[in-house]
């Protein structure tokens, strides 16, 4: 099956400098280092969230992340995606997953919310299951904690060097999969 071009990346993550340090804004900080890494055509501040066109690798893609909170982004990934005359396939979503041992990564072409709130609200707004997204491990909550403080915590001081290098590992394979396709990115990078 030929894969369409990736033409826009959505990072997750929660607006606020409060949840700026936490797991559940991985997709942000990704998004946020390929902005850093990326040759920038314009920036562009909407009511739904921060867009920056950009040229990775020679590529032109679109870098979002929406302004409403993660359990509520699909609304705004929607507008975006309208705005720019983007289909769910040439989207690659960007989140955390408890469910994936931390540092790892996983990319898949469609599959359920696997009951990440994120991921339910984009899949309800978008009414389909078929978009790109690439998770990004963190593991569970240790000590029987709770999910929800697990996520909102701040990154702890010893998980930082594994979260950073993760980040960068992600934005590799979003370059490879901008460079190929996102086969190769799985190969690559699952």
């Amino acid at each position: 099956m030929l894969q369409e071009q990736i033409k826009m990346i959505v990072g997750l993550g929660n607006p606020g400098h409060i949840y700026a340090n936490t797991r559940h804004n991985l997709g942000f900080m990704v998004v946020d280092n390929l902005v850093s890494q990326s040759k920038i055509i314009k920036r562009t501040n909407t009511s739904f969230g921060l867009m920056v066109e950009s040229r990775i690798s020679g590529k032109k893609v679109r870098l979002f992340k929406p302004a409403s909170f993660i359990n509520n982004s699909g609304p705004n990934i929607k507008l975006a995606m309208h705005k720019h005359n983007i289909g769910p396939t040439e989207i690659l979503v960007v989140l955390d997953d408890l469910n994936i041992e931390i540092g790892k990564l996983r990319i898949r072409l469609t599959g359920s919310s696997g009951g990440h709130n994120g991921l339910k609200s984009i899949i309800s707004s978008l009414e389909t299951i078929s978009f790109p997204r690439l998770r990004i491990g963190i593991g569970p909550p240790t000590n029987s904690g709770n999910q929800i403080d697990h996520v909102l915590g701040i990154i702890p001081d010893h998980e930082h060097e594994i979260i950073s290098t993760t980040i960068e590992k992600a934005c590799k394979a979003i370059t490879c999969s901008l460079n190929t396709n996102l086969d190769s990115a799985m190969d690559s990078y699952n």
